[in-house]
């Protein structure tokens, strides 16, 4: 993911996080707080994609979601990855990787 995308993405699950514990307080009180921290509800979704082209099903990557149950929207997501394009190239041309956050996992 290009860090463009990953801004927007990360700020957009702050947002969703903060309305979903705001909800969650509204509608539960005390009784959803232990040790400082809100506890909330959500759904969990993930996959492999298997389909990478339009001739080949072994796609290098996957996803997985936590959906709030109040609000319905992404709270949280991980995306796998088998390899870095990034560290790929630099290993092809035996360069030094510069300082990245690599997506493999």
């Amino acid at each position: 993911m290009e860090k463009a995308e990953r801004y927007v993405s990360e700020e957009s699950m702050k947002v969703a996080l903060d309305k979903e514990i705001r909800l969650t307080k509204e509608l539960y009180g005390e009784k959803c707080i232990y040790k400082g921290l809100v506890l909330v509800e959500g759904g969990f979704d993930m996959g492999w994609s298997k389909w990478s082209s339009r001739r080949r099903y072994d796609s290098q990557s996957g996803h997985c979601y936590l959906i709030g149950k109040l609000t319905g929207k992404i709270i949280a997501c991980v995306v796998f990855c088998k390899v870095c394009r990034v560290c790929q190239a630099a290993k092809r041309k035996n360069k030094k990787v510069k300082k990245i956050t690599c997506m493999k996992n």
